[in-house]
């Protein structure tokens, strides 16, 4: 027990790559302050988000054992999560739900477990042997939260997790990083005109978020003196690029790669586009939202009730390229529209979506969980 000292975190990943819930995790590691330690176990050695950590942070990043997807690895896994003496362990996502199991059967410690959305192979439909299983396992942990209104409607009517044992955290975003500003050089820097209108995505570019759909939808709508920038890096980089050369897009369209601080692109867009086939509460929507950039989304995860009132205009039915094409032509032509939206935006996400707060909510949901498992039993 630590009752006086810190409180040991420890976070297990399937990666610690740079996406959402990696990216969340980052920042409720900085956020938390002295009172907590933490050790981050990314599964397959992935330690890209260790970037996305401040220096002051109390956080050391470890190897797994080996042997992941052997019927040896939870046991592997429950000496070493013993071993680094938790007050709590955290799990991410149906990749780490091998340590649910070591940390729970082993009885090491309380497990909070979170759930921040799907990849591929669920993009669609879920896996019915992972629902049950996420049923079985995650009606044994005292807490799963769930970072979407649409994840906890799942979690409770199909994973079946009982209400006591789900709760509901909203993401919020650095008001002061991301912020409206303007970076005519860096434009300048990646061969971009200043009066080009520029469509911006920032993510993963992997197979769930769809970026063809965002880039066969730009080649369609035939939108003068415009530019599509691509902000990060995946598996789909050369295939996106081989397809714009297809499209006869070359020169309209910008691949950044990987990016480390992607706070100065968004004010260098115009618009901010969204193309996934899954989501949940996007990270760079909230972003492009603080930054006061208007957006084109499809209307996946919680993507509407984040944009609130004028989701209508900037939501698309998940893979309807006709759709995406109008509200593209319609953004380029409509000036006032395209402004009304950014400052709606800004105001919605300064108001609602604060880092600050969501952090408190973190704070305030481990130690509930420390507490009660310490708390002498009547």
């Amino acid at each position: 027990m630590r009752e006086h000292r810190s409180k040991r975190l420890v976070h297990i990943l399937p990666t610690f790559g740079i996406g959402g819930a990696e990216m969340i995790a980052a920042s409720v590691v900085n956020g938390l302050g002295p009172s907590f330690e933490h050790v981050i176990v990314p599964l397959n050695g992935v330690r890209d988000a260790a970037s996305r950590l401040h220096s002051s942070a109390r956080a050391d990043i470890v190897s797994a054992p080996g042997g992941k997807g052997t019927w040896r690895f939870p046991f592997r896994l429950y000496r070493s999560i013993r071993a680094l003496s938790p007050d709590l362990v955290l799990t991410y996502n149906w990749g780490a739900m091998d340590a649910v199991t070591a940390a729970t059967l082993g009885r090491i410690c309380p497990v909070v477990h979170h759930e921040h959305g799907f990849g591929p192979d669920e993009s669609i439909t879920l896996k019915s042997r992972r629902v049950l299983v996420r049923s079985a396992l995650l009606n044994t942990v005292p807490m799963t939260i769930v970072i979407s209104k649409t994840l906890e409607h799942i979690a409770l009517t199909r994973y079946r997790i009982q209400r006591k044992r789900v709760r509901f955290i909203q993401t919020g975003v650095d008001t002061h990083k991301y912020a409206p500003r303007r970076n005519p050089s860096l434009r300048a820097q990646l061969g971009i005109a200043p009066d080009r209108f520029v469509i911006g995505y920032v993510g993963g570019l992997r197979e769930e978020k769809n970026p063809q759909l965002l880039l066969r939808s730009f080649a369609q709508a035939q939108m003068k003196n415009s530019h599509l920038l691509f902000v990060g890096d995946g598996p789909l980089r050369r295939d996106l690029h081989d397809l714009a050369g297809g499209l006869g897009l070359v020169g309209q369209v910008t691949f950044t790669g990987a990016i480390a601080d992607t706070a100065p692109y968004y004010n260098i867009m115009n618009l901010f586009a969204m193309s996934s086939n899954t989501e949940q509460t996007p990270n760079a929507l909230l972003e492009a939202m603080a930054s006061g950039v208007p957006a084109v989304c499809t209307a996946a995860g919680d993507t509407k009730r984040i944009l609130g009132p004028d989701a209508a205009s900037q939501t698309v039915p998940i893979g309807d390229r006709d759709a995406y094409v109008r509200v593209l032509r319609l953004m380029q032509a409509d000036t006032q529209l395209l402004a009304g939206h950014a400052n709606a935006n800004l105001r919605r996400c300064t108001e609602l979506y604060s880092i600050d707060n969501m952090i408190e909510e973190y704070r305030r949901a481990y130690l509930s969980v420390i507490d009660a498992h310490t708390r002498p039993h009547a």
